[in-house]
């Protein structure tokens, strides 16, 4: 009973998506600072323009969410960001570009377009949300985990990097950028090293804590909480269960964790066996955990994507699947719900401001 008012709510919280586009907003962003390093001076301002263009066009799958929502979770970060999407469409995109601006050196426009779609992926494989990034030969997700899906740090060194740029352009348009550019692609890089650094911090203190307590760890992740490389969600799994903590990379201290154990039932293991169920599985990477809830008109299975909460150590997930069942045990209904009418971004960001000022 005590979850079902959360399990009424359905909505949905895709970032980048057209309700928080920061992250293609930043993909974009990446891309010019990517024209910068050089492709202005040899081909004008158009190469920023596109640049910008290559930076976002893997995100066009997002699209897919306006047939089908479930295709967000299967689709997105699919194809268009694998590493054999970039030369192929960079063809056509610098083939528009190059006729657009007089027909000369088409082989730096395909360059340019290529690099630009390049970083799209490569930017995600940084995250935790998870890359397709050799399907078609493999379908494994991949995220390092060493930076946030929104990260205001790491776009606002893009933003002043193309802000410099144009200043430069405006004094003399004859000036080049390249240095300016470089120097942004270069600070950018090393902030998300940086991440990793404390990634690895983050996870010395959950295996710490882990062997403290006795616990096998079967498996583990260290996520970032949204605009912060210091504050992280950990999680790992062990034969009983979840483990679900949190900490602070700014302060020392071992991480209190928060133990969800395995539950066994017949409607888990019917549930495990649908289509939509086994999809979530791959999107969460392994991570989506399933409880059982009793409703009004039965049951509820109820899986949850431990990588994102709303606070570091929250149980409550950003986005499940739940599986409706009637008091015969049949399914009555496969739903997706979110958490964005629970709280909002901006709630979220105050939460790791708060972890960041303090332990």
């Amino acid at each position: 009973m005590p979850c079902r008012r959360a399990l009424s709510t359905i909505s949905a919280f895709d970032v980048g998506s057209r309700r928080y586009p920061m992250d293609s907003i930043t993909q974009g962003l990446l891309g010019a600072v990517v024209a910068e390093c050089g492709f202005r001076d040899r081909l004008g301002r158009g190469a920023v323009l596109l640049g910008a263009v290559g930076g976002v066009l893997p995100d066009a799958d997002i699209l897919l969410s306006a047939v089908d929502p479930w295709w967000s979770w299967q689709y997105h970060r699919h194809f268009t960001h694998s590493v054999f999407f970039a030369p192929l469409v960079a063809v056509p995109l610098a083939w528009l570009f190059w006729r657009a601006r007089g027909r000369r050196r088409f082989g730096l426009w395909f360059l340019c377009a290529w690099l630009a779609i390049a970083t799209h992926p490569l930017l995600d494989l940084c995250t935790s949300y998870g890359t397709e990034f050799f399907v078609p030969v493999s379908g494994a997700r991949l995220g390092f985990d060493w930076i946030a899906i929104i990260d205001p740090v790491y776009s606002l060194i893009l933003a002043v990097a193309l802000l410099a740029c144009l200043v430069r352009w405006r004094r003399n348009p004859s000036a080049g950028t390249v240095y300016i550019g470089w120097c942004g692609l270069l600070l950018s890089t090393a902030y998300i090293g940086y991440g990793a650094w404390n990634q690895h911090g983050a996870l010395k203190r959950l295996y710490r804590s882990a062997e403290a307590r006795g616990h096998h760890v079967l498996a583990a992740r260290a996520i970032p909480q949204l605009g912060s490389v210091y504050v992280w969600r950990l999680i790992y799994r062990t034969r009983t269960g979840y483990y679900v903590g949190r900490t602070n990379t700014l302060f020392d201290g071992d991480p209190n964790f928060r133990h969800l154990p395995f539950e066994e039932h017949p409607l888990i293991r019917e549930a495990d066996r649908l289509p939509r169920v086994q999809r979530f599985g791959h999107f969460t990477m392994g991570w989506a955990r399933p409880h059982v809830v009793r409703m009004p008109f039965g049951w509820s299975v109820v899986y949850d994507d431990l990588r994102y909460s709303w606070r570091p150590d929250e149980v409550r997930s950003l986005w499940s699947v739940v599986v409706d069942f009637d008091r015969d045990g049949r399914v009555a209904a496969v739903r997706r719900i979110g958490a964005g009418r629970n709280g909002s971004v901006g709630e979220m960001l105050r939460s790791v401001w708060r972890e960041i000022r303090r332990p």
